[in-house]
This record gives structure tokens, C-alpha cells and sequence, in this order.
């Protein structure tokens, strides 16, 4: 029997990332960005000098699309990204992605392309997975799944936080109006927009760090029938 499969989803600056490593790490299970596949269309879109608005070009490069993560601990991440046989290091995370990975992200053609690609990754379990739409689309048959929320205003905060320490500088009514109008973008786009899923664990993390909120979902996992996937 495959192992289990946790999915979170959430709006951006909501927590998964640092989660899901969380996750990763204590229950032994492989991590998987579902927005890297999207980061990435975007890295490549903005390398070669692409319309992130044209979605006939961003489905064309998300069907050439090679990506592999493999675990790296030396890394801030956790992983080492390799697009396209480049190793993409933090370049995902750039502002110029950040600008652009949402209009990517929105284009039916290019989630359609992706989307098997994603669940590759996926079919043998013992994945926690984060996105926007692991658990509405990506893998709704999960055994966890979970929804992480947070207010504009503490998403925003974190990363000005994250950014000030990496950078030494941030502007957070930047950061601040970038979120909200991701918020707007991921909920309103007609394909796969961000939403709870059928039957997930909700959990505002407004007031909670990550080892609280990973502490929740490692109850939910561990009280599974069969959380080791034996048959």
C-alpha cells in the first residue's frame, strides 16, 4: 500500500513552505513544491525575454519543461532545484518570478500541461505536498489535507521580517500590496482557484509559528489507519 499523502494549501506568505519542510523532516516524507512548476515557467518566460501574458508561449514552455528537486540540508530550502539542467539556486524566488508567476499561474493551457507532471511526483506517496490547488486538484484524494490561513497584513509582515533579514531592507506596504493582489489573482482565476478543500484540516496561523501548526497536522497524520502505508 502506498504511504500517505498530506497536501497544504493557503494563500501566499500563509505558512507552507516552512511547514511543509517541517513535515518533511519529522515524518520522514518527500517534499514537493507544486509552485515550482509554475516558478519555474516563469523563470524561464523572464530568462528568455517571454510575454508572461501570451499563454500559448507559457503552455510551450511548461511542455519542455525538466525540473528535478533532490533534498539538499545545505540549502536555506531544503532542496536543490535543477530547470532545465540548470541549477536555479534562489532564483525562483527573484522579484522578477515574483512579478510574473501569477500570471503564469492562471493560464488554464499551462496548469493542464503541468498538472500530470505534478502528479508524477506524487504516486508513490510519502509526500507532503504544498500549492494552491494540491488538494482541490493536484491530489484530492490525500489522506491529509490541510488549509493554512492567515490575514494580508501578518503574511506581509513575515516577509518584510525575511526579507529585512536576508537584505537588510524591505518595504512592507510593497510586499503588502504584491499579496493581496496574488490573493485576488489565485482566487479569482477560473481555472483551479484557490479555495479549502473538501474535508481539510483549516488552521489560521495568524497567531501560531510553524512548529505549532506542524504539531497539528502531525496529530491528524499519525491518527491515519495505516500511516506507515503497510499493507
Amino acid at each position: 500500500m502506498p504511504l500517505p499523502v498530506v497536501t497544504l494549501d493557503g494563500p501566499v506568505g500563509s505558512g507552507k513552505t516552512t511547514v511543509s519542510r517541517i513535515l518533511a523532516r519529522e515524518l520522514g516524507l518527500v517534499l514537493v513544491d507544486t509552485g515550482l512548476f509554475y516558478r519555474s515557467v516563469a523563470w524561464v518566460m523572464d530568462r528568455q525575454g517571454l510575454d508572461a501574458d501570451d499563454e500559448q508561449l507559457a503552455a510551450g514552455v511548461a511542455a519542455d519543461l525538466a525540473i528535478q528537486v533532490h533534498p539538499d540540508p545545505s540549502r536555506a530550502s531544503g532542496q536543490r532545484v535543477i530547470v532545465n539542467t540548470h541549477d536555479v539556486r534562489d532564483d525562483l524566488y527573484s522579484p522578477e518570478v515574483e512579478g510574473i508567476v501569477s500570471d503564469v499561474a492562471r493560464h488554464p493551457e499551462v496548469r493542464r500541461v503541468l498538472l500530470p507532471k505534478q502528479r508524477e511526483t506524487l504516486r508513490v506517496g510519502g509526500v507532503v505536498v504544498a500549492g494552491r490547488d494540491a488538494g482541490t486538484v493536484v491530489w484530492p484524494q490525500a489522506e491529509v489535507k490541510v488549509y493554512l490561513d492567515a490575514s494580508p497584513e501578518v503574511r506581509a509582515r513575515r516577509k518584510h521580517r525575511e526579507q529585512e533579514a536576508a537584505e537588510g531592507e524591505s518595504d512592507y506596504e510593497q510586499i503588502l500590496s504584491l499579496m493581496q493582489n496574488r490573493d485576488r489573482i489565485d482566487t479569482g482565476r477560473k481555472t483551479a482557484p484557490l479555495r479549502v478543500p473538501e474535508g481539510a484540516l483549516v488552521i489560521d496561523t495568524d497567531a501560531l509559528d510553524a512548529e505549532a501548526v506542524a504539531a497539528q497536522i502531525i496529530t491528524a497524520y499519525r491518527q491515519l489507519p495505516n500511516p506507515d502505508g503497510a499493507p
